[in-house]
């Protein structure tokens, strides 16, 4: 993870987070 790769920008980088949050979401109550 040393190289930093074109396709992994901040369009990817919003979609983890919002992945993340909704599992969050999901997760609580």
């Amino acid at each position: 993870m040393s190289t930093i790769r074109p396709p992994f920008t901040i369009e990817s980088a919003t979609a983890n987070v919002r992945a993340a949050e909704d599992a969050w979401n999901s997760r609580n109550p």
